[in-house]
């Protein structure tokens, strides 16, 4: 699926990148890869080869809440790119689902990552991908549950350098599978996965850390990696908690905004953010539901309201879905 050299690399990283909001549809994945297939950062005054890439992943997340004025910054992204509203992420909706869709440009059937839980008809065997992972013995490694490569595997194989903070060791899933034909080593030359259950501080400290920690990376210099990136965990655990309307959901959406906004302005102090493609990514839109599911779905239990893509730098993309899912703990495939 990817090339070995830098031009196909960047082609491919920007179809993978372009399917954000693909997880559902091939219709829109395959509209959006119709942009040019080579990767330029743009400026007011110039364009040059993109050498980087910045991705956030916002979790969870609804268009009407990252409003002008909870997400003035990222709003004002718009002004140098495009938005699209009529995408959709797969259901049901999970982060691992939709994370490892971004990162591989394709839906769970094909990547292998329908939930962090669900029975597996191939092994015939549970498969738990959180803070305690359980895999059926035929596999020695997270990884390998995968089916697809991944957009680090690709960037290794172009001879860059890759670096990813996420919320649990599970998530080691983003090395990519050991059989992938472009590459078969581990795709994130430093991956990062500090447990959030296990954090102490607010979910708003816990994001501070992490951001911090992509901000020293920006300052590593010519060490610096070529894709780097986190993802944001406190929306939507501060949504679940005090609901999508509260105050606190508000704030801490201001304060994703403020960290992505001074991470930025790194980039342009260090002088490399005309060289630098920013996503800004939504993974899932999920709901907090105050009462437990019925036993019983209904036969359409996921409410999809569409997804934001916003586009910066060109090609990229910043993308928010709005969903309401029920959450099913396991499922067969």
């Amino acid at each position: 699926m990817f090339g070995h050299s830098s031009i196909h690399y960047r082609r491919w990283l920007l179809r993978i990148i372009l399917l954000v909001g693909f997880l559902a549809s091939l219709s829109v994945g395959l509209a959006i890869s119709g942009h040019n297939s080579t990767a330029y950062a743009y400026s007011n005054s110039s364009s040059v080869p993109a050498k980087y890439a910045f991705v956030v992943i916002l979790d969870g997340g609804h268009p009407e809440l990252y409003n002008s004025t909870n997400a003035p910054f990222i709003n004002s992204l718009k002004a140098s790119g495009a938005t699209y509203t009529n995408a959709q992420v797969q259901a049901p909706a999970d982060s691992i689902t939709n994370i490892m869709g971004l990162f591989t440009g394709t839906d769970a059937t094909h990547h292998g990552f329908p939930y962090e839980t669900f029975w597996d008809r191939q092994y015939n065997h549970l498969i738990e991908l959180d803070e305690t992972p359980v895999l059926p013995p035929q596999i020695s490694q997270d990884r390998d549950v995968g089916r697809a490569c991944t957009l680090f595997q690709a960037a290794k194989a172009a001879g860059l350098t890759t670096a990813f903070i996420s919320k649990y060791p599970a998530y080691d899933v983003l090395h990519g599978p050991s059989n992938c034909s472009v590459y078969s080593g581990q795709g994130v030359d430093n991956l990062q996965t500090p447990t959030f259950a296990d954090f102490t501080g607010t979910p708003q400290q816990y994001d501070q850390m992490n951001f911090d920690a992509v901000r020293k990376e920006i300052k590593m210099g010519a060490n610096r990696p070529n894709v780097f990136g986190l993802y944001a965990v406190a929306p939507n655990t501060i949504m679940k908690r005090n609901g999508i309307n509260s105050s606190q959901t508000a704030q801490i959406i201001q304060f994703e905004d403020s960290q992505i906004a001074q991470t930025v302005a790194l980039l342009k102090m260090v002088g490399i953010y005309n060289q630098t493609e920013i996503a800004i990514v939504n993974d899932h839109g999920n709901t907090a539901i105050m009462a437990y599911p019925p036993t019983r779905l209904p036969p359409i239990a996921w409410l999809l309201s569409g997804c934001r893509i916003l586009l910066k730098r060109r090609r990229l993309l910043i993308c928010s879905a709005s969903r309401r899912t029920w959450r099913n703990s396991a499922f067969k495939i």
